[in-house]
């Protein structure tokens, strides 16, 4: 990959030359501080991020949390995220168990999910529910009392767990690790890849350089990601689709109250 450092630039012009790249984002990195401390991928966690997309005013519109809990045969996770859209909001919490293999494989996970309006009243209606249990080559959904079975080829990854599965991977070129995704807690995607891509650096604030490993994700059905994480393996940076995931620890504070406007 190619050194890829930040500067200043004519924001809204260059977010559309550059998608899928970190130069998409001029004005968080101009402020971003490298996290410092030791960090343990395997051990207990959380971390935040704030969701930023490639159309639109520059800033975060919600934020992503990510807590873990290593267990004695994997380790279990703990996910809020809150995403503002033209007509409100969406908010979803979840838990996950996942098994200690390389990409932490989903056993089963819940998902409670609720649209909001612009002012941030919660729409009861829009409140929806499921748990997802994964038996070998089979997994079922439960809303309530209905249920649904679809076969998935093994192992089965929740997004959210490949977030935390890359943080645990050697950085170095190997043999791509093949997986179905289980993408936004409901919609199973085949024949998904990924392949360690390399090293890059970014330029932070005050012209401080820092070394990032990257992963490339691949598949059926989706847009290529890509997760950059630094030396200790905390993952820092997601782009994947739409959006981008930009480390900040106080995520939610930033984005509280945001709203998304119509462009003209």
């Amino acid at each position: 990959m190619q050194s890829q450092a930040i500067s200043p630039a004519t924001k809204r012009d260059r977010r559309d030359k550059t998608y899928g790249s970190l130069e998409a984002f001029p004005e968080f990195f101009e402020k971003f501080v490298p996290p410092t401390g030791a960090f343990d991928p395997r051990g207990a966690w959380k971390v935040s991020y704030g969701v930023w997309l490639f159309a639109g005013d520059p800033g975060a519109v919600g934020f992503l949390e990510i807590e873990r809990q290593p267990g004695a045969d994997g380790a279990a996770l703990k996910v809020a995220t809150r995403v503002a859209h033209l007509n409100g909001y969406q908010q979803q919490s979840a838990e996950l168990g996942c098994a200690a293999d390389t990409l932490s494989s989903l056993r089963w996970l819940t998902l409670e999910s609720v649209s909001g309006t612009p002012e941030g009243t919660p729409v009861p209606a829009t409140r929806t529910s499921v748990r997802v249990e994964v038996r070998g080559g089979a997994v079922q959904f439960t809303r309530g009392e209905r249920r649904r079975s679809a076969r998935a080829a093994p192992p089965v990854v929740a997004s959210w767990g490949l977030m935390e599965a890359l943080q645990r991977l050697s950085p170095e070129p190997s043999s791509a690790l093949e997986f179905t995704l289980l993408d936004d807690g409901d919609l199973l995607k085949p024949a998904q890849r990924v392949t360690y891509a390399g090293k890059t650096s970014i330029q932070a604030a005050g012209g401080a350089g820092l070394t990032l490993h990257c992963w490339e994700h691949t598949g059926y059905g989706m847009l290529p990601a890509h997760y950059w994480r630094d030396a200790q393996g905390r993952l820092l940076f997601v782009v994947a689709g739409q959006r981008a995931y930009l480390y900040d620890p106080a995520a939610r504070e930033h984005a509280a109250g945001r709203r998304r406007r119509k462009q003209a």
